[in-house]
């Protein structure tokens, strides 16, 4: 059985979903503070897939920002996310692997030098070929694995095993890709879609997050399904379209949905340059760009229409892969991530809590009697309504609408 939770009555009902990022992704615990701090939001369900599915689990775990990382706390004591996850995301061999990506980089420049960096680039591609080929990517997912499934089992109280998607107190959707059989794979609660079978939260995140080449492929031990997974990312990096089945209705209208996608600075994409070099490294970066491309673009909002989602774009200034650069500037990332969150916010304000609309009604009405001196007698109806579509308005909150009966 779920963990016990309290939630506000008068907060606003809606789903979380975060695309995936890499090391971008410390930016969600910024954009998480934000929510917490300037809204009142009754989860329904988080979702997400490779570092959204990381961030959605431990949502749904019951995790608030602070509890992951808290910059005002003396170092330390600033919560696990603190001494980062490049000690787990990246070894020698990642180190070797990207140095010889930024050593080829350099031989384009030509002359003796760069036919210096060239060989350099080869030179560390052969030291990690061997891996590629004999086990197909440079990290071995077990240590992280571990430490996730005992920072979820603290959480939620639980003595031992693995945490299960049912154990979590809330729900929670994960996005992975079956490399094997060439599909998509939603990690949910036991249903009829699943065959109503128990997941391992670590093990779906692990799937989740196994970046091609970099990550090892995660085993699926279903004795009727065997299977190796790979990042979520290669079949839906953006997955705002996973709870659309369960969706109910709140308040008069469709819960929403609130997604988060993460996105490049717009001094990064000045940066890139339209050409490649006609060398091992120019087919090696055209490849690379070719695949974030089908990533990125393969979850838009408008590829399958859903009403009442709202999304939010955060840059982030640092590289997928750039996981020891993300520690090294956790702070930065996570401060800028919580105002850019606020300003977005502070455009929405049909995602503002029920209770504050409630009370900014109740100020309105009140202003009103005293400047026409209207008696108490005389009673003051009204609805704050919002536009959800081009052609079709909700009621989003009512001030004594219900207690009569007449025609409104």
């Amino acid at each position: 059985m779920p963990i016990s939770r309290v939630d506000n009555p008068l907060a606003l009902p809606a789903y979380l979903v975060f695309e995936g990022g890499g090391a971008k992704g410390y930016a969600y615990i910024g954009a998480m503070r934000a929510l917490e701090e300037k809204h009142s939001i009754r989860k329904l369900g988080v979702a997400g897939t490779s570092a959204g599915a990381f961030t959605a689990a431990l949502v749904a775990a019951g995790f608030t920002s602070a509890e992951l990382f808290d910059s005002s706390k003396p170092v330390g004591t600033r919560g696990p996310l603190e001494a980062g996850l490049s000690r787990f995301f990246v070894n020698d061999k990642v180190r070797t692997f990207l140095r010889a990506i930024r050593s080829l980089q350099l031989s384009t420049r030509g002359g003796l030098r760069g036919y210096y960096h060239y060989a350099l680039g080869l030179r560390g591609l052969r030291k990690t070929q061997k891996e590629f080929t004999r086990q197909l990517g440079l990290v071995d997912l077990a240590v992280f694995r571990e430490w996730f499934n005992d920072l979820l089992r603290k959480k939620i109280g639980k003595p031992d095993g693995d945490v299960l998607f049912s154990e979590l107190p809330y729900d929670l959707k994960i996005i992975a890709t079956n490399v094997t059989h060439h599909s998509m794979l939603v990690y949910e609660r036991p249903n009829q879609r699943n065959g109503n079978q128990e997941f391992s939260v670590a093990d779906a995140v692990c799937a989740s997050i196994a970046i091609p080449f970099v990550f090892m492929p995660v085993k699926l031990n279903r004795p009727d399904f065997p299977a190796l997974q790979i990042d979520g990312g290669i079949t839906s990096n953006f997955p705002y379209w996973v709870f659309e089945e369960s969706r109910g209705e709140s308040f008069g209208h469709i819960d929403p949905i609130i997604a988060v996608r993460l996105a490049d600075t717009r001094q990064q994409l000045q940066e890139r340059s339209p050409s490649y070099p006609s060398s091992l490294l120019g087919t090696f970066s055209f490849a690379t760009d070719v695949l974030a491309s089908a990533i990125s673009g393969s979850d838009t909002p408008d590829r399958l229409p859903i009403r009442n989602i709202h999304t939010m774009t955060i840059e982030v200034p640092v590289n997928t892969l750039s996981f020891e650069r993300a520690d090294q500037t956790i702070v930065d990332i996570t401060h800028d991530a919580y105002r850019q969150t606020v300003r977005w916010l502070r455009r929405q304000p049909h995602l503002g809590p029920p209770l504050v609309v409630r009370e900014a009604l109740e100020i309105s009405i009140a202003a009103l009697r005293n400047l026409f001196a209207i008696p108490d007698t005389v009673r003051i109806r009204a609805n704050v309504m919002l536009p959800i579509s081009s052609s079709e308005h909700m009621v989003y909150f009512s001030h004594s609408m219900d207690e009569f009966s007449d025609d409104r």
